[in-house]
């Protein structure tokens, strides 16, 4: 074990006092340290809601559409708006309000998140940090508005296509098996 670690692992300096230059650690107060961590904390969260926003924009787009072809659309085809391929989706304007609604959501969580660059920690309150916590949507807890949305349409198409039993399956389908859900309704 060499001098300078044998120093070291008793506390002893090795370099005397007056040659180090002491820096001056500058900390927020006690009252802006909660401050300047939530505030990190929600300009990190509001960069992965535009995150997620462009790529629900992106993907869920060509998701909704079944994008077939190029070429001139015929009957019960249109051609999207995002990549100009001929498309066929039996739901046109329920995916336009859906891609519209994230649209909606990139562009305010973006306007958000350079305001917040801007924003002093100072400055910061808690009534602000409520708020802004009540405008994400895209964290796991928080359901999103598009997410409940979906989920309702998907019930809809199910009762529509299978009828009663369609709503059994839906309703009880992270319950029971499959063929638990068969002998009930055989039962009926």
């Amino acid at each position: 074990m060499s001098k300078r670690r044998q120093a070291f692992a008793h506390g002893i300096q090795v370099v005397p006092r007056e040659s180090v230059k002491r820096r001056k650690n500058k900390r927020p107060s006690r009252n802006c340290v909660w401050q300047h961590k939530a505030l990190n904390t929600m300009r990190m969260r509001f960069y992965f809601q535009v995150l997620k926003a462009e790529i629900k924009i992106k993907r869920k787009w060509s998701n909704n559409y079944c994008i077939k072809r190029i070429g001139v659309p015929g009957r019960a085809e249109f051609l999207c708006r995002e990549t100009f391929y001929v498309a066929s989706m039996i739901e046109q304007r329920e995916a336009e309000k859906f891609r519209a609604y994230w649209i909606q959501c990139y562009r305010k969580s973006l306007e958000i998140l350079n305001w917040l660059w801007r924003l002093d920690h100072s400055s910061y309150s808690w009534r602000l940090h409520l708020y802004l916590r009540s405008l994400i949507v895209t964290s796991r807890p928080i359901l999103s508005e598009v997410e409940r949305y979906e989920s309702r349409t998907r019930e809809e198409i199910t009762s529509e296509i299978f009828g009663k039993w369609g709503d059994i399956v839906q309703r009880a389908a992270n319950k029971e098996t499959l063929c638990d859900l068969q002998k009930r309704f055989e039962q009926q």
